[in-house]
């Protein structure tokens, strides 16, 4: 008898490109947050080398499907075109690739160059994009490039995946975010002072592999979006075979120790953040239990965390002006902190009045912010300015850096991304199949949830959302997206968890 061709499994070839893309995700954080001297071209380099792995897995799934196409379509089972529906996907991405050659033309028309530690204006076409400084944006840019490049690829219909490997993904990369945080706990306590006990931090805000706290707190409030996901899947399971925790133990242990370091490293946005994500945990909670009882424990119990957890985010906010002043009086260096929010965004809002329409160009915030700042710090000599970060909003600084036309392509673009292949009607016999497998699957569900007054949560993909949503909302106030590791990691765990959908 002949053997078929299974038309609608994903060809194992695809978990090359997917398996790439988390090597990404598991290498970034730790090369400093991102910000190791090699960080960007390393990551570039893998970004760039999943990309070709989707560019060979399209190729060689169009290559199988070529062998049995005529047979298959005659029998009434066959399935679109590989590159057919491949080509349809990418003319949805069109405006992300419009925002690369935007990015890309911007860098070869730079409005300064530099000489030592001054950025010297020069002749540029100020109607076209351009970049402050082309050496300082350039290996950003071609990170950006490729991580953008490698999103829309991977939201093509065409480059489907396995639920299963997409699980077996998301559990390593969580895996990998929780040794993060033990060796930041580690380090903490038994460190000498500096990250990882090797490298010198610019002041004591570092935590694990990543400079500046709140940073970690962005990464760390990403997956604690996983956990939740894992945590959720697993809880009918709990109650039905409660020695068997799966993922959902791990999930526990993660949401705990990621709670526990915001709290260790003071970070009063984290606090606030995951105090906001533990209010919207209870509540799916409170929405799954039916005992009215272990509803009202539930509600006490959160309304006692979280408003603790307020207090502390909120309670010496004030008092920040004044540390940070008893901190410059007693070191000649700058520390890596905030010094003054409305300045910095005072300055993003001056850049962007200068060029609205086309902007800065990406990463010009910090080379273009001493002329803008009237409070930018100097070294004694006053000769040049010392080397800091100015902390302001993520969304004004990218304004500024994008224009309108530049944001605008970007936002168009993430909004088109493709959405996840379904099953068409060439799949009905499978597809019947498996509808009914999954009716059984939510009957014995069903009576779990009888038996022990439990209902399902919400889904990985509805939890990953809602932190990016609390990195945005971050973002109004701190840097959270200007960190390498930071975007990678919200680009690979949104694009994962969206196919799995």
């Amino acid at each position: 008898m002949q053997r078929t061709h299974d038309t609608d499994s994903p060809s194992p070839i695809f978990l090359l490109p997917w398996g790439l893309a988390a090597v990404l995700g598991l290498v970034a954080p730790w090369l400093l947050g991102g910000q190791a001297s090699k960080a960007y071209p390393i990551m570039t380099f893998l970004a760039l080398l999943a990309v070709l792995g989707i560019l060979f897995a399209v190729l060689m799934d169009y290559r199988n499907w070529n062998a049995f196409a005529f047979r298959e379509a005659r029998s009434g089972i066959g399935r679109p075109n590989p590159l057919r529906v491949f080509a349809l996907g990418l003319v949805r991405t069109l405006p992300l690739w419009f925002f690369i050659g935007f990015l890309y033309l911007g860098l070869s028309n730079p409005a300064y160059l530099r000489e030592g530690n001054r950025l010297i204006p020069q002749a540029f076409n100020a109607a076209l994009p351009t970049v402050a400084d082309a050496g300082f944006s350039a290996p950003g840019i071609q990170f950006l490039a490729s991580l953008l490049a490698l999103a829309a690829l991977l939201a093509n219909p065409a480059c489907r995946a396995r639920r299963a490997w997409l699980r077996t993904l998301l559990a390593l990369l969580l895996i990998n975010a929780l040794i993060l945080a033990w060796t930041g706990i580690y380090f903490r306590f038994l460190g000498n002072g500096q990250l990882l006990g090797r490298y010198p931090s610019r002041d004591q805000h570092f935590f694990a592999t990543f400079y500046y706290k709140n940073h970690w707190a962005a990464f760390a409030l990403l997956y604690c979006g996983v956990a939740t996901g894992f945590f959720f899947r697993d809880l009918p399971r709990w109650f039905a075979r409660s020695r068997k925790a799966g993922s959902g133990g791990l999930a526990l242990a993660a949401l705990f120790f990621f709670g526990l370091t915001f709290f260790i490293v003071e970070s009063r946005s984290g606090i606030l953040l995951f105090s906001l994500f533990g209010f919207i945990l209870a509540g799916g909670l409170f929405a799954c239990i039916r005992s009215r009882r272990s509803r009202w424990l539930l509600a006490v119990v959160t309304l006692a965390g979280v408003g603790g957890g307020l207090y502390l985010a909120l309670a010496d906010r004030g008092d920040e002006g004044f540390r940070t002043g008893s901190r410059l009086q007693q070191s000649d260096s700058v520390p890596l902190d905030r010094m003054r929010v409305e300045n910095g965004s005072q300055a993003s809002l001056a850049m962007f009045r200068d060029r609205p329409f086309w902007g800065w160009g990406y990463r010009s915030f910090e080379p273009l912010y001493p002329g803008y700042s009237t409070d930018y710090l100097w070294n004694t000599d006053a000769f040049f300015p010392l080397n800091m970060e100015s902390f302001c909003s993520d969304w004004l600084r990218h304004l500024a850096e994008f224009g309108l036309v530049g944001s605008a392509l970007l936002l168009l673009g993430l909004i088109l991304l493709p959405r996840p292949a379904r099953v068409g009607p060439a799949f009905n016999l499978k597809a019947e199949g498996l509808m009914l497998g999954l009716r059984l699957r939510d009957a014995d569900r069903g009576l779990y949830e009888r038996e022990h007054r439990l209902a399902p949560g919400l889904g990985m993909r509805t939890w990953v959302r809602i932190c990016i949503l609390l990195l945005g909302l971050l973002a109004l106030w701190d840097m959270p997206f200007s960190n390498p590791a930071v975007l990678a990691s919200v680009a690979i765990l949104f694009l994962i968890s969206r196919r799995l959908a």
